[in-house]
């Protein structure tokens, strides 16, 4: 494709003008990790969700504070600077509630007067009553390892924030907490939503700069080393700086934020988009070597490979298209922007690229017979000891293949709350600390229903029901203590005995249990009335925290859970669980279908694209055999190395098939080619394999390295997308360079004497 010098200055106007408009939107893109985002669109169970979070509140508005000391919890001067911490943060504007223990109440209703009268849980100005208040407490259930850690050195503070705190005031009350639990030399661990949320945007900004900056110093050393020549390096590099911004920038346009998967779209953009003008250069610079001018270079670089990027960027659009049939908010704008962005390399490559060619004068390029032995001689004496050892090829590949499937069917799917910070990460060892001591941090929420409203959450079946089954449900997810109806009727009954723990229980009179009815909201306050009941009082909440154990193991829980209740046959009650890890358990079990239908899909389209280019079923089996096999080597390498199937690694199959494609596309293309110049079949095979090889193991070297470099993540998540899809591309070089050749040697038809 050449264009007049005219059309060449009015492409480059064209341009820099779209450009500059795009760059203008780049900086309205902010870095978002709303989870909720990740939840199953349109799915009954999130429908559910967001009506429980309106009738109850949210489930993860709080933040978990956990101080611990060597020396024991009950010393007046620990106490004291954890009462400063408690008090500070109930006058902090952002904070709407506080749980501490030195803030805790205890109601106790005097036996003689029938009077309610308050109690602090700890008397911190009076050592004397320590004894008294540690056995209340240790012997108090709803305290003990609540508030309390079970190693009796740590004390654990529960604030309740306003609901979906910006990232602006987000920031301003951890730095205060930060700051004042330095001021009173607390040793803290600090855990919640925003806590996640601040560390993830830190880092992804961070890490944004390293991967991008990773990725264009690799783009760069590879065409220096491949093309020797400054257009050779600055005309790739606008031209893919130019798709990143344009992605970006629509980004912007559109409204939409990085998360962390879009994290990494800016970085394999920049290594797929250099896919098609590695190739177009590659060729340009052959036919300069031939001898032709830089025009008929051009012409014919271009004639000879237009055909094949056109199906290579569409086959690479497809395998990113595919993640559009996610159920994943996140998943389906990654495949669409990153799907645009291969739009807008190839639209700038077959436009911008010959445009300032024309305007350039060509690099000095040494003769083709000057530089013969860099390539051809080795590639032609591996092909030919390829072909003599081809049944081996074969052999050997076929046993990679049946071992691959047997590491495949190890895979699972699995995925923890912070499964993408790395064991030392700060974060992942204060949520480690909260787990060992208070029963972990992840939200565990139920509703329960009454199957009978004549019935009420007083009458004592209903409540001996609902006893039995939190006592299964706590044994089961190994939860801490759950706030329940049962808990506000029992922790009514110990007040209207005096405070006493022993009637920390359901009362077995029907007139305490009468009474507590009558008068329940003198026994209860508000806010917790508010947030543990329904309006009409027909249905409540049941909420706790338990261990991050990871969606494998917490789903054999859910399926002891369910099982328990068909066996039991409640009468009075029914469960539903709800929740923010729920619903990605239920995400997560969704991806394998989700995965294994994208995949589908690309296979059929691109076979289909394979057998339109070819018009040969032949060339179509072919094709996918040296692409399905690394999929199947990297999905054995999960399975036998424990990596286990979420949202990070799910990206990995369907985004690497669509672009491993590419390579056969390219080889299948230059073979028919030559087979349409009168070469016969092994020796069309054989140019082919010398011909287009420099450019395939460049082109591939150029991505998986440009994977590779999200191997410096701190997120596993995204080291595992660049390690797992790096590992990929470099099997699709192995099966390209090895298998293809072979299958095709061994299905072409016996080469005709001249």
């Amino acid at each position: 494709m050449v264009f007049s010098k005219k059309i060449s200055i009015l492409i480059l106007v064209l341009f820099v003008s779209i450009t500059g408009i795009q760059v203008a939107f780049v900086p309205g893109v902010k870095f978002n990790y709303d989870f909720d985002q990740f939840f199953p669109a349109h799915h009954k169970e999130t429908q559910f969700f967001e009506e429980f979070k309106q009738k109850y509140g949210s489930d993860n508005d709080f933040l978990i504070l956990a101080f611990e000391t060597p020396g024991g919890v009950f010393n007046s001067d620990y106490l004291s600077r954890v009462k400063s911490m408690t008090e500070f943060l109930e006058s902090h504007s952002s904070v709407i509630y506080v749980s501490s223990p030195t803030n805790t109440i205890r109601t106790i209703r005097d036996p003689l007067s029938g009077a309610l009268f308050k109690k602090n849980l700890i008397t911190i100005s009076d050592s004397t009553d320590y004894n008294f208040d540690s056995t209340f407490i240790f012997k108090n259930y709803e305290i003990y390892g609540t508030l309390f850690g079970e190693d009796r050195k740590s004390v654990r503070i529960i604030a309740q924030h306003e609901e979906k705190l910006n990232e602006e005031k987000a920031k301003v009350l951890l730095q205060d907490i930060r700051e004042k639990a330095e001021k009173e030399k607390l040793d803290m661990h600090l855990g919640g939503r925003i806590v996640a949320h601040d560390y993830y945007i830190a880092m992804s900004q961070n890490e944004l700069i390293l991967f991008i900056g990773s990725s264009v110093g690799l783009i760069v050393l590879f065409l220096v080393l491949s093309f020797r020549s400054l257009i050779g390096v600055l005309i790739p590099a606008l031209i893919v700086a130019g798709a990143v911004l344009w992605v970006i920038g629509l980004m912007g346009q559109l409204g939409n934020d990085l998360n962390i998967v879009l994290n990494v779209l800016p970085t394999i953009m920049m290594v797929v988009g250099i896919s098609s003008v590695v190739h177009l250069f590659a060729h340009y610079f052959d036919e300069l070597r031939g001898g032709l001018n830089k025009t008929e270079a051009l012409k014919k670089a271009f004639k000879d490979v237009r055909r094949a990027l056109i199906f290579t960027n569409l086959t690479t659009m497809i395998g990113f298209l595919t993640l559009t049939t996610s159920s994943i908010s996140p998943i389906i704008q990654f495949g669409a922007f990153a799907a645009l962005g291969v739009l807008f390399s190839f639209i700038l490559a077959m436009t911008v690229m010959p445009a300032l060619l024309v305007l350039f004068n060509p690099p000095k390029i040494a003769k083709k017979s000057e530089r013969k032995e860099n390539w051809e001689k080795p590639l032609a004496r591996f092909y030919d000891g390829l072909v003599t050892r081809r049944g081996r090829t074969v052999i050997l590949f076929s046993l990679i293949a049946i071992g691959s499937v047997v590491g495949v069917l190890q895979i699972k799917d699995n995925n923890y709350i912070l499964e993408d910070l790395k064991s030392d990460h700060p974060m992942k060892v204060d949520y480690a600390f909260i787990e060992e001591n208070f029963g972990g941090a992840r939200p565990i929420n139920f509703e329960v229903q009454l199957t009978d409203t004549s019935r009420t959450f007083f009458d004592q079946e209903v409540l001996a029901e609902l006893d039995t089954a939190l006592q299964v449900m706590q044994s089961t997810f190994k939860t801490s203590q759950l706030v329940s109806p049962v808990f506000v009727v029992q922790n009514a009954h110990m007040t209207l005995k005096a405070g006493n723990p022993y009637y920390f229980k359901i009362p077995e009179s029907k007139k305490d249990l009468s009474r507590i009815e009558r008068e329940f909201d003198r026994f209860v306050a508000d806010s917790l009335k508010y947030a543990m009941f329904d309006k009409d009082m027909k249905a409540a909440r049941i909420t706790g925290t338990m261990g991050d154990v990871g969606s494998h193991i917490s789903g054999q829980m859910n399926e002891d859970w369910d099982n328990w209740l068909e066996k039991k046959q409640l009468k009075t009650i029914r469960f539903h669980q709800t929740g923010g890890p729920y619903l990605m358990e239920i995400n997560n079990k969704l991806l394998v279908g989700n995965i294994a239908q994208g995949l589908l899909i690309a296979i059929v389209i691109i076979a289909f694209i394979i057998g339109a280019l070819f018009r040969s079923v032949k060339i179509v089996l072919i094709s996918l055999a040296p692409n399905v096999l690394p999929l199947l080597m990297i999905g054995a390498i999960m399975g036998f190395g424990g990596i286990d199937m979420k949202v990070s690694t799910s990206l990995v199959f369907t985004i690497a098939f669509g672009i491993a494609v590419d390579d056969t596309i390219h080889f299948l293309s230059k073979y028919k080619l030559l087979l349409g110049k009168g070469y016969s079949p092994h020796e069309a095979i054989r140019e082919t394999y010398i011909s287009t090889g420099k450019a395939i193991i460049i082109t591939s070297i150029v991505l998986s390295g440009g994977f590779l470099t999200l191997c410096f993540s701190s997120f596993m998540g995204t080291f595992y997308i660049g390690l797992l899809t790096g590992l990929t591309l470099v099997f699709a070089i192995l099966t390209d360079m090895t298998l293809l050749p072979v299958l095709l040697h061994y299905f072409s038809p016996k080469d005709k004497k001249k």
